[in-house]
């Protein structure tokens, strides 16, 4: 059998959370336990919650007495890779929380906020994140049934959290034609939604809070799910948090002068004002359906369970604040807990990638590159180490159609960025680089490229490991024992080196950097390239109203009364490693238009490594009069595929990376507006 190994990724609930049997009650949580059993306050001050059994037992609901597992994950975002990454080592703190809010609803606006004031704070639990910065804390159920005993009685308080990408796109429900449920069930989530609101109106929303390119990337990975594959990873990229980067709010510049009269019209007190700091909102939140509500509104007393986290981002051996003022983190009115994600601040210290091999391998008399992300190298019918292209990933359809039947081997090249993995402790070797060459060039060190790797448990503080390298790119070798991934050599972001054909060794070297001992060369083909798409013409054909050029800003199709007609797309598509096109049409959600032509005229995978362009011209009829299309905007698509991967896709190993990775890709769109003339 080959060796395969590549880790898993680990989900949030791995994390073990610590025994709360042992927590001492905080004055806050005895005075609501006693408010809620009977109990003076004074026999159970100084509990642990271990002794509420027994205080507790026959007073209070016993599910109460059970607690609630909430996992989450903390994350930084980076805006190079417009990615989240883990943020491992960090200490996050559970805080029982009571807080006066002024809220801002401002008019005709989808998101409003929240200004803090008034707060006091009780730690109540704290856990460390591991190596991805998951992390799971037991609360108990009477503690949050203090937060939704409030909540029930408040008009929409269920709905003040902070919102998800998936919130995003159960946004576009309302305006979604979906067919027809039977009466019992749940309502569709957003997974459920995807095939009806479409990628290219999810990619659109998307584009708005995450930017182009990380749009690009989850529009792409959430719609190109295979039948019988888990839904896990498109749920986490769902609960991402919707704002990467915060939102504020469209403030009047006479913000005091109205704080001062909101103070004196609800009875605050009138300098409240002074108490709220403009940049230190929370939000934006989604805006209640239907609920009348003032642009400025006190809400008072309002209790939650936050979050704070701390990580030693200066390695002096002290944990600074990474992220704070965690209100409405979590759904507590769901029946299911979703997983929580905590952005931490700019400063914290994340990790590119945490899982892969997690065990250092043994070299014999040299290093050896044995795996990149989670594919292995090793056996040939997975990746072909001469010409540097993986065997298996987006392979050819003989017969040219993406439902046709697949055949082996691939030539897909590599894409992204590369974990490169190796072993590279030899008896007297103190460093190692890697070295490459390009095309077939003279052989020179990678130099300049610096990450940080997790450290293992025992190994902390510092929570990561920065490699960083010489002049001449040399890192130190690292104890196996300290890292999270002993053998990650090499965080190659391909999108800064020229497409092509790479061969790169390792290594290793004594402590006055004299070479001990080379890799054999291992082969890369890097192809960071998306299709290119040409519409040579784009035209519409009717009985009456005759031939109409649609090239050109603003195209409109003046059709007669009752005319069918048709449209026509001549396309190419083209690229290095091209892999297939779909050509595609929508209407306004009252019908589409129709293919006329065979299907080889609309979807086209590449047959062989050779066949890297297609050119086809694709033809939609429009019917009009009775039953036919009405007037309004069409919309045809034509979209292309690379068959260049990224190795970082973990669920692809359950399928032994016979897998289609669509994504970037490149598309255009011909938006065309249809009239009926007189």
């Amino acid at each position: 059998m080959p060796k395969r190994a590549a880790a898993q990724a680990k989900p949030p609930e791995a994390s073990s959370p610590p025994d709360p049997s042992s927590r001492v009650l905080t004055a806050r949580q005895a005075t609501h336990l006693a408010s809620v059993s009977g109990v003076d306050v004074e026999s159970l001050a100084g509990k642990t919650h271990g002794d509420l059994e027994d205080i507790l037992r026959h007073r209070i609901d016993p599910l109460l007495l059970f607690y609630r597992k909430v996992c989450g994950r903390v994350v930084r975002w980076n805006p190079a890779t417009h990615l989240y990454e883990g943020v491992p080592n960090a200490t996050v703190t559970v805080e029982d929380t009571d807080c006066w809010f002024l809220g801002f609803f401002p008019v005709e606006n989808p998101w409003w906020w929240l200004w803090p004031f008034h707060c006091s704070r009780e730690d109540i639990a704290s856990v460390r994140t591991d190596e991805c910065g998951n992390f799971c804390v037991l609360v108990p159920r009477w503690d949050i049934d203090r937060v939704l005993r409030l909540r029930k009685e408040r008009v929409c308080y269920p709905e003040i959290v902070r919102p998800s990408l998936g919130d995003l796109i159960e946004r576009l429900a309302p305006h979604v034609q979906l067919p027809k449920r039977p009466p019992i069930g749940p309502d569709p989530g957003p997974i459920e939604l995807l095939p009806f609101i479409g990628r290219d109106r999810v990619q659109a929303l998307l584009r708005q809070f995450t930017g182009e390119a990380a749009a690009t990337q989850l529009a792409a990975g959430l719609s190109e799910r295979r039948f019988g594959a888990s839904t896990g990873a498109a749920t986490r990229m769902l609960d991402q948090p919707a704002f990467p980067q915060t939102l504020p709010p469209p403030l009047p510049e006479e913000l005091a002068e109205k704080l001062a009269h909101l103070a004196g019209r609800h009875g605050l007190d009138e300098k409240v004002h002074e108490s709220i700091l403009p940049h230190q909102f929370v939000g934006p939140f989604l805006r209640c359906h239907d609920v009348l509500v003032a642009e400025w509104e006190p809400i008072i007393d309002v209790p939650d369970i936050t979050f704070r986290v701390t990580q030693d981002i200066d390695f002096d051996g002290d944990e600074e604040l990474i992220y704070s003022e965690g209100y409405f983190d979590v759904r507590w009115d769901a029946g299911d807990i979703p997983d929580v994600t905590l952005v931490a601040s700019p400063s914290a210290l994340s990790v590119p990638r945490c899982d892969g091999p997690g065990e250092g391998r043994a070299c014999t008399d040299k290093p050896e590159i044995y795996q990149v992300g989670y594919l292995t190298l090793e056996d040939p019918s997975y990746h072909d180490p001469v010409t540097g292209f993986a065997q298996r990933p987006n392979r050819p359809h003989p017969l040219g159609l993406s439902s046709s039947p697949p055949t082996s081997p691939s030539q897909a090249p590599y894409r992204g960025s590369l974990a490169v993995h190796a072993c590279h402790r030899l008896p007297g070797g103190v460093y190692y680089r890697v070295l490459y060459s390009y095309e077939g060039g003279s052989e020179q060190p990678f130099v300049g490229l610096s990450w940080y790797a997790g450290n293992r448990p025992p190994f902390t503080p510092p929570p990561v490991t920065l490699f960083a390298p010489d002049a001449q790119g040399w890192y130190p070798i690292q104890p196996e024992a300290q890292l999270t991934m002993p053998d990650w050599v090499l965080e190659w972001p391909t999108t800064s080196y020229a497409d092509g054909r790479y061969e790169l060794r390792v290594e290793v070297a004594d402590g006055s950097k004299n070479s001990i001992a080379f890799s054999d060369p291992m082969a890369f083909a890097v192809d960071n390239q998306v299709p290119s798409i040409l519409v040579n013409t784009f035209s519409w054909t009717g009985p009456v109203s005759g031939s109409q050029n649609l090239l050109g800003p603003c195209p409109v199709v003046h059709r007669k009364a009752g005319e069918s007609g048709t449209i026509t797309v001549n396309w190419t598509a083209s690229a290095p490693h091209f892999r297939n096109v779909v050509v595609a049409a929508g209407g306004c959600g009252e019908g589409d238009p129709t293919r006329t032509g065979p299907v080889s005229d609309y979807d086209h995978w590449y047959t062989g490594f050779a066949d890297n362009a297609a050119t086809r011209i694709s033809t939609f009829s429009l019917p009009g009069g009775l039953g036919g299309l009405p007037d309004g905007v069409y919309d045809f698509v034509v979209t292309a595929y690379s068959r260049h991967f990224t190795p970082d896709d973990s669920g692809a190993t359950i399928l032994d990376w016979f897998v289609d990775q669509g994504w970037p890709y490149s598309q255009v769109n011909l938006l065309v507006a249809v009239v009926t003339d007189p």
